[in-house]
């Protein structure tokens, strides 16, 4: 942030969602393990456009560490239980093999 407080670097913004990562992360995961994957989900994807409507709204610092703020935590909700989602639907001999999903595997793209 400059000397008057009306501007910051990119980086800036960037280094609040890592360090809000950093020292919230467990406090987080233990929230989002107390509710469902999906509504963990949807609770997080709203955060998170909530997060980027803000930064679209407006340019003042205020408001862009608040976005940046708000998309961290909406990030830490919905990130780890989308892996989690995958494998509660994926099918019982898939579970291991690309999180579920219906891709191939590389090795067996000639088969």
């Amino acid at each position: 942030m400059d000397d008057n407080g009306q501007t910051i670097q990119p980086e800036g913004i960037v280094n609040i969602n890592a360090g809000m990562i950093m020292l919230t992360c467990f406090l987080f995961a233990g929230l989002s393990a107390k509710m469902r994957a999906t509504n963990s989900m949807l609770v997080g994807t709203v955060l998170v456009v909530a997060a980027l409507a803000i930064f679209g709204a407006t340019n003042t610092i205020g408001f862009a560490v608040l976005a940046m703020i708000v998309f961290s935590v909406g990030e830490m909700l919905a990130s780890p239980k989308f892996s989690e989602f995958l494998g509660n639907i994926a099918p019982p001999d898939k579970k291991a093999c690309g999180s579920g999903s219906p891709r191939p595997h590389p090795d067996r793209l000639d088969d």
